[in-house]
């Protein structure tokens, strides 16, 4: 039985892959996970006051929006993978992700909105 942020964490992403699901107007973000324009807003504007000052300096040797190989290899771990890092904290071979990113009022949705925008710009930017 799942508990705690486990519990939390399946809920949010299954909340995101239901609405991914139920709405035709969501943009593909990963396999099975989509979002609205609205919702990719809501995460790009949590990213701009609570990711950006590490994902933008490069600080804490985490990965910066457009550095293709950084990127490319978290992506690849899937979303469910990425959203329990962000909340959780994750020390990595190369960076450190605190736990919701030092902002532990932020909310399992709103860390995996601000994530799945990250993902999101990454992937345009990993495509090129």
């Amino acid at each position: 039985m799942f508990q705690g942020k486990d519990f939390g964490l399946l809920m949010a992403l299954g909340i995101l892959a239901f609405l991914a699901i139920a709405s035709p107007k969501k943009i593909l973000i990963s396999e099975g996970f989509a979002l609205t324009r609205e919702e990719l807003a809501q995460g790009e504007e949590l990213y701009w006051h609570y990711c950006a000052s590490c994902h933008q300096s490069g600080r804490l040797d985490t990965p910066q929006i457009g550095d293709r190989q950084a990127w490319r290899l978290r992506i690849n771990q899937g979303m469910q993978t990425l959203v329990e890092h962000a909340l959780s904290g994750f020390q990595g071979k190369a960076g450190f992700m605190p736990a919701k990113g030092g902002h532990p009022f932020l909310t399992t949705e709103e860390v995996a909105l601000a994530t799945a925008w990250i993902v999101q710009q990454s992937q345009r930017r990993t495509e090129d």
